[in-house]
């Protein structure tokens, strides 16, 4: 059995100190500056260099229209590139040799 939840990437916003970002609307930061803080900050500290340009296509491509979903698209690419993408391979991997997998992502949120 294997399992992601569907917002693995939350945690880069936990680990950090402007819990602004976390939990606010976001609506005080300017469309630059919330890219800045995003890309600079966030993305920087989570993937390496050599991902970094393949990250800002995926957010190019996703096109969100408002801060919020900014957020959670740059929560969405360090979620798909830590753990669903590997959880994605090692399912493929396994069942190619004959292996019974289970998979599914957890998306019940907690009260």
């Amino acid at each position: 059995m294997v399992s992601v939840t569907a917002n693995e990437g939350a945690f880069a916003y936990v680990m950090q100190p402007d819990t602004e970002l976390l939990w606010g609307d976001l609506e005080d930061y300017g469309g630059e500056e919330l890219n800045n803080i995003l890309y600079e900050d966030i993305l920087s500290s989570w993937l390496k260099d050599s991902v970094l340009p393949l990250a800002k296509v995926y957010l190019e491509e996703d096109s969100p229209s408002n801060n919020t979903e900014l957020r959670q698209a740059v929560a969405d690419v360090i979620g798909n590139h830590y753990f669903y993408c590997p959880s994605r391979f090692f399912t493929g991997s396994h069942t190619a040799k004959g292996g019974k997998v289970y998979p599914f992502v957890f998306g019940h949120r907690s009260r």
